[in-house]
Order: C-alpha cells, then sequence, then structure tokens
C-alpha cells in the first residue's frame, strides 16, 4: 500500500517535534509494508541533510505560497 502524506510546510533546516512524530509515523508504517511518500512546498536554497530522505522515504516538493501571519 502507499499512503501520501500532504505537508504544510517541512523544512530540515527547521527540524522540531512535528517532523520528527512524521518520521516515527513514516518509520512505523513502514513496519506494516505501507509506503509514505511526503508531499511538501518547495524550500529555496536549501542545502541541509534531509532525515527522511536519509532514511529511505520519498519527498516530493511543489511550488506554493506558504502565508505567514504573526497574529
Amino acid at each position: 500500500m502507499r499512503v501520501v502524506h500532504l505537508l504544510r510546510k517541512y523544512n530540515p533546516a527547521e527540524w522540531g517535534g512535528t517532523e520528527t512524530a512524521i518520521q516515527r509515523l513514516f518509520e512505523g508504517l513502514r513496519q506494516h509494508r505501507v509506503t509514505s511518500v511526503a508531499y511538501c512546498p518547495r524550500i529555496e536554497n536549501s542545502h541541509t541533510t534531509d532525515p527522511l530522505t536519509e532514511s529511505g522515504f520519498e519527498v516530493k516538493r511543489f511550488g506554493a505560497c506558504v502565508p505567514i501571519w504573526a497574529i
């Protein structure tokens, strides 16, 4: 089975709790023979290594505008 995860943002340079939870979810699903693919907005000039791709998970990026407003 193949599962798509659509992420609002994913930047390996800003790794935190949400990203760690996603990685653990992907690893848990892999144990049940589920292939996870993450779709997330493209980031500019990222030269940081990506823990998800290094773990063998597929990350696909697309062009998008991610508005961030301070409220």
